[in-house]
């Protein structure tokens, strides 16, 4: 059985620019099951969208980390 849709934000203080929005965006628009992905520099947050299947806000949170972003918060719906 699949798994719900899920919106997950993540609090990102680090994002400034442009270039923070490619790297996180390219970086977790790849993975498998998101929907959709969206930096917002004003908020210094990460709006994503999973779907039913595939990665986990875990898996989404440890692609921003890896791109050298630390995440210091989340909320799920």
């Amino acid at each position: 059985m699949p798994n719900e849709p899920t919106h997950v934000v993540y609090a990102v203080p680090a994002v400034m620019c442009q270039h923070c929005r490619a790297a996180i965006e390219g970086a977790v628009g790849v993975l498998a099951g998101v929907q959709s992905v969206s930096v917002d520099l004003e908020g210094k947050t990460v709006d994503v969208r999973l779907g039913g299947d595939g990665a986990s806000p875990q898996d989404v949170q440890r692609a921003i980390e890896e791109e050298g972003y630390e995440v210091v918060g989340k909320q799920v719906s």
